[in-house]
């Protein structure tokens, strides 16, 4: 999950509105939901209603770009209600009720767009997606990393950045991993490592890099090929010896939470380091039903932020030590949450759950 914070500026409308069809009606639900979210539901005193299959509904992924070329890969939720799918496909965009698609063009330095129906010009796969304390927009397209002021079609900065494995917001730029070791960039390019993050410059890393989103820059965790380790107040320490899948901090517990070899643990961070340290966070058995453990994130519907697992089987919403397990046909690719409204996307197009407060 990204920052959540105000952008500078608004992006700009893009081509003209498709053609009235049932795919227009699904957009436009789907972009009253997100401008509903924010507004308190009756219906959703509780978080039962995540547990509720008639609350979710799928958006096929035919809707906002070519089944057959999409690959989905990354989901972002701005602070500006924008929703972004990136993948195979380059970026779609919904925004006041419309998809839009956009491919990045080398050659003019900036995304060009298109309507879901209409061909782009082939494009790199968007892999990562981003938004920064400023409001700014960051993404990985093929081996580019582009930053974005304004209209997504605006002309954007890029830099190369091959073998990109995460990206996070950082102060007010980004950190990336790369098969080629971290990375650091701000609105001017390419900068230099805090002299204590040096060692991971050189070192593979095939995780994602993890901050806090209300505190980006202050923490900083990395997973590497042997486990993982973490960067607080300008040192950097091991925390974890063993391979490691997914990794997560729960600011308000000051805890670290982990998946290692399908196990989800939990660490206070003054003791990780053995394995010793680590706790079960949840009743294995509570997780079993999903199957292999994938990921982590954390969401917040509009009870504070919690965390989430994602597994080959469906999700695991995670609240006082205990899992509460949705299962879905695909496994999630990635999760974003706004007030009483979840986004969940996997290779079949995007989960939506909601409390009923949208129309069918």
């Amino acid at each position: 999950m990204s920052a959540w914070s105000a952008p500078t500026a608004r992006n700009s409308a893009g081509p003209r509105a498709p053609a009235f069809s049932a795919r227009l009606v699904w957009a436009c639900r789907l972009g009253l939901l997100l401008l509903l979210a924010a507004a308190p539901a009756e219906a959703a005193d509780s978080d039962s209603w995540l547990n509720d299959s008639a609350n979710w509904r799928l958006v096929p992924i035919g809707d906002f770009s070519p089944a057959e070329a999409a690959s989905p890969r990354c989901l972002l939720l701005r602070a500006n209600g924008d929703l972004l799918v990136g993948g195979g496909e380059g970026l779609a965009v919904l925004r006041q009720g419309r998809w839009l698609r956009y491919g990045f063009d080398p050659a003019l330095g900036r995304l060009v767009g298109a309507e879901p129906g209409e061909a782009l010009a082939p494009t790199p796969p968007v892999t990562h997606l981003t938004e920064d304390a400023g409001g700014n927009l960051w993404l990985v397209a093929g081996e580019a990393l582009l930053r974005l002021v304004g209209p997504y079609d605006a002309q954007a900065q890029s830099w190369p950045l091959p073998g990109a494995t995460g990206l996070a917001a950082f102060r007010s730029g980004v950190l990336a991993t790369t098969r080629h070791g971290l990375r650091r960039f701000g609105r001017g390019g390419a900068e230099p490592l805090a002299p204590s993050l040096e060692p991971l410059a050189a070192s593979p890393l095939p995780g994602l890099v993890v901050t806090p989103p209300a505190d980006p820059g202050r923490l900083v965790l990395a997973i590497t090929e042997t486990g993982l380790v973490g960067w607080r107040l300008g040192v950097l320490r091991p925390l974890f010896a063993q391979p490691v899948a997914a990794a997560l901090w729960q600011a308000a517990e000051s805890d670290l939470m982990i998946v290692a070899g399908d196990r989800l643990l939990a660490a206070h961070w003054r003791s990780p380091g053995p394995r010793k340290w680590f706790r079960e966070a949840v009743p294995e058995a509570e997780l079993r039903p999903l199957g292999h453990l994938r990921g982590l994130t954390t969401m917040d519907v509009g009870d504070g932020p919690r965390p989430v697992v994602l597994a080959e089987r469906g999700l695991a919403f995670l609240r006082d030590g205990h899992a509460q397990v949705h299962l879905l046909p695909d496994p999630p690719l990635a999760v974003a949450a706004r007030r009483y409204a979840v986004f969940v996307l996997t290779a079949a197009g995007l989960w939506v759950a909601e409390p009923g407060m949208v129309p069918r």
